[in-house]
């Protein structure tokens, strides 16, 4: 840790400890606003703490099992053994709905029938197109054809 003088442009190393900004302000102002109080980091403090584990029981994968074009992920866990749950699954054309998904079973139940919201997107598709300005840059852009 050191100080610098920035009028006279000189810095001057105060201690070799090392500054703690971990898991608290590292500087603070004393009451007397004359003295700072610096968190350090001990100089023979042993190794450092472990990180956490990942914790164990029951994991959710994000798409509950779904399937490409839908993106899926868990709501609500429903029963007392974990194996209903509601997710809730959308795709690029159809609106997020609500699923009761029986793990046991493997049986997916629509619960909710949301309708989309704006029926005439689902006819207009997305083309990434790529071009070259005439000065010889190599450009893209994003199409957007469908029926109007």
């Amino acid at each position: 840790m050191g100080v610098a003088d920035v009028e006279n442009r000189k810095a001057t190393q105060l201690t070799r400890a090392i500054v703690n900004n971990a898991y608290v302000q590292a500087f603070d102002w004393m009451p007397e606003n004359e003295h700072l109080l610096v968190s350090t980091v001990l100089e023979n403090r042993g190794e450092a703490p472990l990180k956490p584990g990942t914790p164990k029981g029951l994991v959710l994968q994000e798409t509950a099992g779904a399937k490409a074009p839908y993106y899926e992920y868990p709501v609500e866990i429903i029963s007392r053994k974990g194996d209903k749950i509601i997710t809730r699954r959308e795709s690029e054309k159809e609106p997020p709905n609500y699923f009761i998904n029986d793990l046991k079973k493997k049986k997916i139940t629509r619960v909710m029938n949301f309708p989309h919201p704006q029926p005439e997107m689902r006819a207009v598709n997305k083309k990434l197109i790529k071009y070259k300005r005439e000065d010889g840059v190599d450009l893209t852009a994003v199409l957007y054809p469908g029926r109007l």
